[in-house]
């Protein structure tokens, strides 16, 4: 610690030593005071970064959900376009086997009534 004279006044040394702590104690407390507002100015930046993180993770979950509903509609429609076709050529099949039915009928009738003559 100091240590007065006996003029009650503090030698030069001491009074140098007392400036150099004064100086060091001023430096520490702008370092601390320097750390809290980088430390404040990084927990900013990290909330904005997890915020637009979170935001894209939002956007590319809504865009998958979208592609999955417009592949699923296509399918669908791909399915019932089939499935329409498919009914189609099956009543032709029927329509033209019922045709070639009545047709041999016909035939077969005409043929008995020739053999009947």
């Amino acid at each position: 610690m100091l240590r007065k004279n006996d003029d009650n006044s503090f030698s030069k040394k001491q009074q140098g030593e007392q400036r150099k702590k004064l100086k060091e104690w001023k430096r520490k407390r702008l370092d601390k005071e320097e750390g809290k507002k980088l430390k404040e100015e990084r927990g900013k930046e990290l909330r904005i970064l997890k915020k637009k993180k979170k935001e894209e993770a939002n956007r590319l979950a809504q865009a998958k959900e979208e592609a999955e509903r417009v592949a699923k509609e296509q399918a669908e429609k791909i399915a019932k376009e089939h499935a329409e076709r498919m009914a189609k050529r099956q009543a032709e099949l029927r329509a033209k086997e019922q045709a070639d039915r009545i047709a041999q009928d016909e035939a077969e009738k005409m043929a008995k009534e020739q053999a009947d003559r």
